[in-house]
């Protein structure tokens, strides 16, 4: 972050430049923050919080609250009795607060207190473009679990021995961004052999005990157990196709 160096002595020349780069770089920091969870390149809006909409039949109300739009951070008054029936989107105001009326040493006069803030914008035809709609506005947290909801991939479990009945149904781990491991795929297993290994889960999806399953194969049940050294084993001596898809969640220790 940029920052004004001040600490010489020897009488500070402060102009309004120096103003100037302090509210630049304090802008610039926060826009960084924003690009977290919104195009800042745009003046898309997302709702940091607040802005709750509520109908009563005929009108919308929606609180007061705060966005980031286009980067900048917003304050939303709150309206009430409003339609959002046509185009709406997310616009912003510019106020000026009178105590901050200057005039220079040229005599001239200027508002140097400028207030912006979020608003309601109404379109006949469409949204302008690269503003958000309200009805289709996303919360800070929404779009945070949007991101890590795509970085969650379903990966092939390793040292997996099996026989896939069906395409694409090899043996597969995804850990969800509460902390929970899902299994799917089919295995087959016409190996009789006592407690064959179906697969085994890598380290941080491991569960915290070891987890015994009864599932049924469509004929007889099969017992599977999750193991905390990540083995997925098969019970005893058995045979069968296993779904996988079928054992529940659970959360990695």
């Amino acid at each position: 972050m940029n920052k004004l160096i001040t600490t010489p002595n020897g009488g500070f020349p402060l102009r309004s430049n120096d103003f100037r780069f302090i509210d630049e770089s304090i802008r610039l920091a926060l826009k960084g923050l924003a690009s977290i969870v919104n195009d800042v390149s745009a003046n898309e809006a997302v709702i940091l919080s607040g802005c709750t909409r509520e109908f009563d039949g005929s009108f919308w109300t929606i609180e007061s609250g705060y966005l980031s739009i286009g980067g900048e951070i917003f304050f939303f008054p709150g309206v009430t009795g409003i339609s959002l029936n046509g185009f709406s989107f997310w616009g912003i105001d510019t106020l000026y607060d009178t105590t901050g009326d200057k005039i220079l040493k040229n005599g001239n006069p200027i508002q140097s207190y400028e207030i912006r803030i979020a608003k309601v914008g109404f379109s006949e035809f469409e949204n302008p473009f690269g503003y958000t709609a309200i009805k289709n506005t996303l919360t800070a947290t929404q779009i945070i679990q949007q991101k890590l909801e795509a970085n969650c991939v379903w990966a092939s479990l390793s040292d997996a021995s099996y026989e896939d009945p069906f395409a694409a149904g090899a043996p597969k781990y995804l850990k969800d961004v509460s902390g929970f491991v899902h299994l799917k795929g089919v295995w087959n297993n016409s190996d009789p052999s006592p407690d064959n290994l179906i697969g085994r889960l890598p380290l941080g999806l491991r569960p915290a005990e070891d987890m015994q399953y009864s599932i049924w194969n469509g004929a007889n049940q099969r017992q599977i157990i999750i193991k905390t050294d990540g083995d997925i084993n098969f019970v005893g001596a058995a045979t069968g196709i296993i779904r996988l898809y079928e054992l529940p969640p659970f959360k990695a220790g």
